[in-house]
């Protein structure tokens, strides 16, 4: 990445992390936005895109307790709409971005209207953990699931817990409280 596309970049996440973490998001990795919950990990992950000045947003939930070793965008991401209205997908965002303050300010004010106007509806359709089991729409498989109704038990495992933090950066959330 060039050095005049990197600086645009931060201007541009560190003005979205400002309005993220009034949504209860914050910044714990250079591309990841988290809000913790009691057994799981609601994160925007933003993909900047190597041959272009421009970005792809992509949603997803962690249970605490997956063994998985990544981060799964299991969400809904910047280019589909597969799980809500298509009204709300039909407004152009602007996630490309040049030199010029102008497009600075649309990017950054697109990116901020993506989080609050898609984000925020679908991860609270999904807060709740009985949500995330039963409901049709859930973004978790079977085996997310298992892990799930295993951290409801108390049956959670240490070393998946430990992967979840390390993943994510939970360590950079000391002075954020879980939310239910």
């Amino acid at each position: 990445m060039d050095k005049i596309k990197n600086k645009q970049k931060e201007r541009i996440f560190k003005a979205i992390t400002v309005s993220l973490a009034d949504l209860e998001f914050h910044r714990t990795k250079s591309t990841f936005w988290v809000k913790e919950l009691s057994n799981t990990i609601q994160f925007i992950h933003i993909h900047t895109f190597s041959f272009d000045y421009s970005f792809r947003i992509h949603l997803g939930i962690r249970v605490k307790n997956d063994s998985f070793v990544a981060a799964s965008l299991n969400g809904p991401s910047s280019f589909d709409g597969w799980w809500k209205n298509g009204k709300l997908f039909n407004n152009k965002r602007q996630l490309a971005f040049d030199e010029q303050e102008p497009s600075i300010t649309t990017c950054t004010q697109s990116i901020i209207d993506y989080a609050k106007t898609i984000g925020l509806p679908w991860f609270s359709m999904f807060a709740d953990d009985k949500e995330l089991l039963t409901n049709k729409y859930s973004p978790l498989g079977n085996e997310e699931k298992a892990s799930l109704i295993e951290m409801i038990n108390g049956n959670s495992n240490k070393k998946n817990i430990e992967l979840s933090n390390e993943i994510f950066r939970l360590d950079k959330l000391k002075n954020t409280k879980p939310k239910k």
